[in-house]
């Protein structure tokens, strides 16, 4: 029982916390929604070949994750790339304002 708990507490505190590191590392996001992508296309892949199948053999059922990983992986990408923010690029300052020496005092001549 106490096992159980533990393993939820840490599965909550692992869930709240995930998503926190991807908003600040726009790769980890992307290489992230990629990964997971091509997990669930190669599962869906398999399984879907091993349920429509009759009687499939374990090439089959290989072949079909394959191509649930590669078409998973592309998808995830494409949902990565446009779901992941871009970091905002880093302006530069602009350069103070060049100060021009003052014109030199004028004469007054005659008055």
């Amino acid at each position: 029982m106490w096992i159980e708990r533990t393993a939820v507490a840490a599965a909550i505190a692992l869930a709240m916390s995930g998503c926190a590191t991807l908003r600040d590392n726009p790769t980890a996001c992307k290489v992230g929604a990629t990964l997971l992508g091509a997990t669930l296309g190669a599962v869906g892949g398999g399984v879907g070949v091993a349920q429509i199948e009759k009687d499939p053999d374990n090439g089959e059922i290989a072949a079909g994750a394959a191509t649930g990983l590669v078409a998973g992986g592309l998808i995830g990408y494409l949902i990565g790339h446009y779901a992941c923010p871009e970091p905002e690029p880093v302006m530069a300052p602009p350069p103070p304002p060049v100060r021009t020496p003052p014109p030199p005092p004028t004469e007054r001549r005659g008055g």
